[in-house]
């Protein structure tokens, strides 16, 4: 295996970079985000500096606060359904929905190769309810990126 491919697994079997998650990945920046803003809100306005502003801004970083918090399960509820409503079959890179393609072939959204059997247990481990053990997760996830790296650089090499 290549050098960048290799680093590349390690990066998508440790999560660092998980194209399946999409958005929902960085939105834990944008939680502790807002809640720093409204830590800093309270600060200004217990410091007395500008009270009406610190008001406004309390209440719009109350908000962003809500909803950074709650929009992540909806997203992720919305992804979940999503990836049943496809059988889990959807591209391992771009998220497409693949069902009612063939089993094996090039994804019409991204162009990478992919393979029905390694697709499903990609996001299967993603969204099933089932969970093993984290060491069971991340070891099959780990094979089933490498495979699917394997399965995408085909056509280039």
């Amino acid at each position: 295996m290549r050098m960048t491919t290799q680093s590349e697994l390690d990066l998508l079997a440790t999560r660092t970079v998980d194209p399946r998650q999409g958005v929902y990945m960085y939105l834990s920046w944008a939680r502790w985000g807002s809640v720093c803003g409204l830590i800093a809100c309270w600060w200004i306005w217990g410091l007395g500096l500008l009270p009406r502003l610190s008001w406004i801004l309390a209440a719009l970083m109350i908000g962003a606060t809500l909803l950074s918090w709650l929009a992540p399960y909806n997203i992720r509820a919305s992804a979940r359904r999503r990836a049943r409503r496809n059988g889990y079959f959807l591209c391992p890179w771009c998220r497409y929905g693949l069902d009612g393609l063939e089993e094996r072939g090039i994804c019409p959204e991204c162009g990478s190769r992919y393979e029905q059997g390694n697709c499903v247990e990609l996001y299967s481990l993603l969204y099933r309810p089932f969970r093993p053990s984290l060491e069971m997760i991340q070891q099959r996830e780990r094979a089933a990126w490498e495979q699917a790296i394997e399965i995408r650089d085909e056509l280039i090499e």
